[in-house]
């Protein structure tokens, strides 16, 4: 027999039922969520994105909006957590929120991206971790009160703990960007006492390269972090292969130095974990680099 025509949940418009479950939504994660800030992957194409390594070093994160997000889990992470693997310590850390289709509306504007989405950030204050949404599911809810999937209530975003690979982290929140500087793979410069021209300290943030113009480069990075005191240059983001000998020019400052010396295998992170060096002095023990193929006879 048919369902009862006065109590129709699956009406072909907008109900007020519906605006009820989103309003008290809405009201749930204000009351029981936190502030987090969405941060929006730029720069993405087909053209820059590593599928190798699953990654994108030309991407750029400067856009950010403050959300309030609820989290899912919150007693422990999704994942198998910290472990020792072949290729060094792996931390496997997942969070799962809940982000309103209205909040999000509100604060995000269209034309920068109608929904979450895939590859953004999601910086949580209180953990001071950065994640990167893996997943997006839009039909949590699925048809409560009839509501169109083209419309859900609100989203399920599943994150893992962000892998920073090279991308421009400059949000202007300080917390946030100190996060590239902090973990991103940096080389520092030891520079020349004495400047190429007038122009004597380089810009933090601005790009700098090697070559004879910008537009034929053979290497650019960003400046993080410069000394004038005890010239040195310390550069991040980069882009081909800097070599030990040289010009180092601003693009923006247009200060140039001639390099001294620098170890491009010595990571100058804040964390200073890198064992680029330790390894290759010990294949050098293990392998006679003298022969034309140390691996066999022939």
């Amino acid at each position: 027999m048919p369902v009862n025509h006065y109590f129709n949940n699956f009406p072909n418009r907008h109900s007020q039922e519906q605006n009820l479950v989103e309003d008290l939504l809405v009201e749930s994660i204000k009351m029981y969520g936190t502030d987090c800030t969405y941060i929006v992957r730029e720069s993405i194409t087909g053209s820059e994105i590593d599928y190798i390594y699953g990654e994108n070093p030309a991407a750029q994160f400067s856009r950010s909006y403050i959300l309030e997000m609820y989290m899912n889990n919150t007693m422990e992470n999704l994942s198998g957590g910290t472990f020792a693997g072949r290729f060094g310590l792996q931390i496997n850390e997942s969070v799962s929120f809940l982000i309103s289709r209205r909040t999000f509306r509100k604060w995000v504007p269209a034309s920068v991206a109608t929904r979450p989405r895939e590859g953004d950030l999601i910086y949580v204050p209180f953990s001071t971790n950065l994640y990167e949404i893996k997943n997006v599911d839009h039909e949590k809810n699925y048809y409560t009160l009839g509501r169109s999937g083209n419309l859900p209530y609100m989203y399920e975003v599943t994150c893992e703990l962000f892998k920073h690979s090279q991308e421009s982290i400059s949000t202007g929140n300080p917390v946030i960007d100190s996060i590239e500087l902090e973990g991103g793979y940096q080389i520092e410069l030891s520079l020349n006492s004495t400047p190429i021209n007038a122009n004597t300290n380089y810009h933090i943030n601005e790009l700098v390269f090697q070559g004879g113009s910008y537009a034929a480069a053979i290497a650019v990075a960003e400046v993080k972090a410069w000394s004038p005191t005890a010239k040195t240059l310390k550069i991040g983001n980069i882009k081909g292969v800097f070599a030990n000998t040289g010009n180092v020019r601003g693009v923006t400052s247009g200060t140039e130095y001639n390099i001294l010396n620098y170890d491009p295998q010595e990571d100058q992170t804040e964390m200073g974990d890198s064992q680029n060096s330790e390894i290759e002095g010990e294949i050098e023990t293990l392998i006679d680099n003298s022969e034309n193929n140390p691996f066999g006879d022939v």
